[in-house]
């Protein structure tokens, strides 16, 4: 990405797009991933449910009122 900016092989949003999104998307899940095995036992998968149910949950209430701040209905 260093590179990329210097010599301006990509856009600005790709750049943004790479270096903030899909990078730190491997540290992130990674970071869970470690944390969830470290826990062990029944509360390893109760930490998976409850991270991918509220993950999902999060995005259905955002489509939700984003369509109500939008004026459509649900």
């Amino acid at each position: 990405l260093y590179e990329a900016l210097h010599t301006e092989l990509l856009a600005g949003t790709t750049r943004v797009v790479v270096g903030t999104g899909f990078i730190s998307s491997f540290t992130t899940y990674s970071t869970f991933m470690v944390e969830s095995v470290g826990a062990g036992g029944w509360l390893l998968v109760a930490n998976v449910f409850a991270t991918y149910g509220f993950g999902f949950a999060g995005v259905l209430l955002g489509r939700h009122f984003v369509t109500i701040l939008d004026g459509g209905t649900t």
